[in-house]
């Protein structure tokens, strides 16, 4: 008999219990020692346990007749990917300037990058003719999304703001959702284009209380952002009322902050709303910050959980985003772990970046910078070919590192955007120490998974 690769077990400290795990076929298990003894002498070749053990653990594909009954599951799993991607709506994201009104200490655009021009309405229309020709021409069930992104996409200009109204107007008019990414600085100046085009949400970045953020988000004089940046949260929610997502910047800097921030979110109020949902994103080395306040996610992981677990009014800033813990909160709610996943993101096949000066990215990081551009879609669309397939191909059956790595399924390959600017290849594949981040994750959450498993 074989066992899968993609077996995975972890005892649970403190309990015989053992959280038993298989991406491919989604099993998830409590078990005890008899029968990860039994999968241990099956890796060994030594058939062992009793008739019902070895039905039950083919029966939940932790173990097969051969290999190759794996094989052809994984074929199957990846043709059924392919198939619901196919599906999915696109994202598309357009750049209505590189110009920002912000430095960040860790911001990964350059200088050149931050050219202030302002997209023009010829090229708006061509961006839309591009976006409406590739959801015509796709397969897509669902109407796309249109994120404006930058630079920052809301400074306030008149120029700019009449290109942003351009930009979602012709959103509304083509059918396609839209959301915002945004410092925040000037919010205040787009609350009426907010309110009359947008309708998905938007998104915002607090790094902390007011102290810590106003080190790391400043303007170019030095000064910090903070009180402007909260004042137009609070303008969007008593005026739109539209769910804005919190973003939290973290790295060694403001990582112990968290529960101060937590408790600024509960006095200010915004907790009560209902439209709040801050979350915390791991800063990353994307080649340019470098190493020195970046930190590993298990290692973030287990800092959080601890904080969680000491300072329970921190649960309010929330993993949004970590797939993997989105994962076990999903088997704890509905039952089941998400699908494998074969690719990290959309980019270059679902997503596709439209800029100031009609340029096209796979990737919304890679803004600006020439060496990724994968085609232009002005005055004339064009791809590209050997960059863009680069980037469609890319996948954990093609990447010669993931294509035997058994967490493969979890991670997708990686980050593209991190594999080229750290490492420097399409083809890299930049790992994040999976198997810690999902034994924290089942320690963590053990006690709800063994109260959904004796409920059945």
């Amino acid at each position: 008999m074989y066992v899968s690769r993609y077996t995975f077990f972890f005892p649970i400290s403190d309990t015989e219990d053992i959280i038993l795990v298989n991406p491919l076929s989604g099993a998830v298990d409590i078990v005890d020692a008899e029968v990860i003894n039994v999968i241990k002498n099956l890796r060994k070749g030594k058939l062992t346990g009793t008739t019902e053990i070895l039905h039950e653990l083919a029966k939940r594909r932790y173990i097969y007749g051969k290999k190759e009954d794996e094989e052809r599951l994984i074929t199957e799993a990846f043709e059924q990917w392919s198939k619901n991607l196919a599906l999915e709506p696109e994202s598309f994201f357009i750049y209505p300037t590189y110009g920002c009104n912000l430095r960040c200490t860790y911001c990964f655009q350059t200088e050149d990058m931050r050219k202030g021009d302002v997209i023009k309405p010829r090229l708006v229309d061509r961006a839309f003719e591009v976006m409406e020709k590739i959801h015509a021409e796709g397969g897509s069930k669902g109407q796309p999304l249109l994120t404006l992104f930058g630079g920052e996409p809301l400074m306030y200009r008149k120029e700019q703001k009449d290109a942003v109204t351009y930009i979602l107007k012709k959103c509304q008019d083509s059918g396609f959702h839209s959301k915002i990414i945004t410092n925040g600085v000037d919010l205040n100046h787009y609350i009426d284009t907010i309110q009359k085009y947008v309708d998905k949400h938007i998104q915002v970045t607090l790094d902390g209380p007011r102290d810590i953020h106003n080190k790391r988000r400043i303007f170019a004089d030095g000064s910090g952002s903070f009180d402007k940046i909260a004042d137009n949260v609070d303008k969007v929610l008593k005026e739109v009322g539209m769910h804005i997502a919190l973003r939290i910047n973290v790295d060694k800097e403001n990582l112990h902050s968290l529960p101060e921030m937590a408790s600024f979110i509960i006095e200010r109020g915004w907790r009560d709303t209902g439209l709040i949902t801050p979350y915390i994103a791991a800063v990353r080395d994307s080649g340019c910050i470098g190493q020195e306040n970046v930190i590993p996610l298990p290692q973030l992981l287990k800092t959080i959980l601890k904080m969680y677990t000491n300072n329970p009014e921190t649960k309010i800033i929330t993993l949004m985003g970590w797939r993997w813990m989105e994962s076990i909160e999903n088997l704890i709610k509905k039952g089941w772990l998400y699908s494998p996943l074969f690719n990290f993101c959309g980019a270059g096949m679902k997503r596709l970046c439209f800029d100031t000066f009609g340029d096209i990215y796979a990737c919304a990081g890679f803004a600006g910078e020439k060496s990724q551009i994968i085609g232009r879609y002005s005055p004339d669309l064009e791809f590209y070919t050997e960059l863009l397939d680069q980037w469609k191909t890319r996948n954990i059956l093609t990447l010669p590192k993931c294509s035997t790595c058994s967490y493969n399924l979890l991670c997708g390959g990686g980050c593209t955007f991190i594999a080229v600017t750290k490492y420097g290849s399409l083809q890299a594949s930049p790992c994040v120490g999976i198997h810690q981040i999902l034994n924290l994750g089942f320690h963590y959450y053990y006690p709800l998974i063994k109260k959904k498993a004796e409920g059945g």
